[in-house]
């Protein structure tokens, strides 16, 4: 065997060592992306389910919000038709 060899045999193992580690610490960058993917979509999921009962939620509000603003519609518009009703029963009887 040649002696000027030998040196470069033992870096040759040590980068085919150091190459294997690679392997296994890019498996493992990847599976850790996979489950950060995962999880990704599993919180994407969760926050649109989110948005949907914050809309139902809003459309309930706004319901209840208006239903009092009705009611005093329905009680201004009462009141203004007795007192017309009032005005014009007090100008037949007061003729």
């Amino acid at each position: 065997m040649n002696c000027e060899a030998c040196p470069q045999e033992d870096r040759i193992k040590a980068l085919e060592e150091d190459s294997q580690r690679n392997q296994k610490t890019h498996k493992e960058f990847f599976s850790r992306f996979e489950a950060l993917n995962l999880e990704a979509a599993g919180i994407q999921k969760d926050f649109q389910n989110i948005l949907l009962v914050l809309n139902e939620v809003k459309a309930d509000v706004k319901e209840l919000k208006d239903k009092p603003a009705r009611r005093w519609e329905s009680v201004v518009n009462l009141v203004l038709q007795w007192a017309v009703l009032g005005l014009l029963a007090a100008a037949m009887i007061f003729r």
